[in-house]
């Protein structure tokens, strides 16, 4: 299994209050966790793993769309010379354009937009990003 290192280095935000009131690097700890996962999982018969893990990549994804929402109300797809949010997920992180044009588009309603309600419902891993767009 490739590591996946992001790129440019976490930043503050990414840290997190950890149990001893030191601070977590979240990107170090998920990357942690989905080794385990990956090390330990019965995947014949890890069904119900399988369930809670897709909860999780849907809660991560909600948590990549506000983030991503966030960088770019900050100016950071223009800094980065991307003409838009869609083009910096596409050159960037390496999403299909169409997926990349929908992803930013849920990104600013469920943060900003019409939808907060249902970024609410993301968030809480009530819904996919995909039901989002939708």
């Amino acid at each position: 299994m490739r590591s996946i290192t992001p790129e440019p280095a976490p930043q503050e935000w990414w840290a997190a209050p950890g149990a001893a009131g030191g601070q977590v690097d979240v990107v170090a700890e998920a990357q942690r966790l989905v080794g385990e996962f990956a090390a330990a999982a019965d995947l014949a018969t890890g069904g119900a793993q399988l369930v809670a893990l897709r909860e999780l990549v849907d809660r991560l994804e909600a948590v990549f769309l506000v983030a991503a929402a966030g960088f770019d109300a900050a100016g950071g797809p223009a800094e980065d010379g991307a003409g838009s949010l869609a083009a910096w997920l596409r050159h960037r992180c390496r999403v299909a354009p169409g997926e990349a044009q929908a992803k930013a588009r849920v990104a600013h309603a469920v943060t900003s937009g019409p939808l907060t309600a249902t970024g609410e419902a993301l968030r809480d891993g009530s819904i996919s990003w995909r039901h989002a767009d939708v």
